[in-house]
């Protein structure tokens, strides 16, 4: 699902559930969690009067999301639910390796050689690979 269908999405629940455009706000967020988060494999988030549309789940991996609402598998997609969640959400690590590890770490070979200063440097440029959803807000 894109940002432009995941917007359409929660409009269209948002309606269902009875509420007008001027009492809920959606925007993107972006979810990287924590450090020490990231370091025990699990994000939770409380959305207790907000929804979680997940956008681009083909380009994650590594991970399931469990919610009050829905369940997501980014890596066997046979038993998920929509994209939808909403409670108490947690994003857990399923193995070694998640969408939340450095990208450039994991694709660049590792010199031996490497200086201080020089993998310092490296490890500046890194970047996570967070998780988009589109979030809903009810007022």
């Amino acid at each position: 699902m894109n940002y432009e269908t995941a917007i359409d999405l929660a409009h269209q629940r948002m309606r269902e559930i009875g509420k007008s455009k001027d009492e809920y706000h959606i925007e993107p967020v972006t979810i990287i969690g924590t450090e020490l988060e990231r370091e025990n494999g699990e994000i939770i988030l409380k959305a207790y009067n907000e929804y979680y549309y997940l956008v681009n789940y083909e380009n994650y991996f590594g991970f399931i999301i469990l919610s009050d609402s829905g369940f997501f598998n980014a890596d066997d997609y046979s038993e998920n639910t929509n994209q939808e969640f909403t409670g108490i959400i947690r994003i857990l690590k399923k193995g070694d390796v998640w969408n939340m590890s450095n990208t450039i770490l994991m694709n660049t070979p590792i010199e031996p050689n490497l200086t201080l200063i020089q993998a310092l440097q490296l490890l500046s440029i890194q970047k996570l690979r967070a998780i988009d959803f589109i979030k809903v807000t009810i007022h």
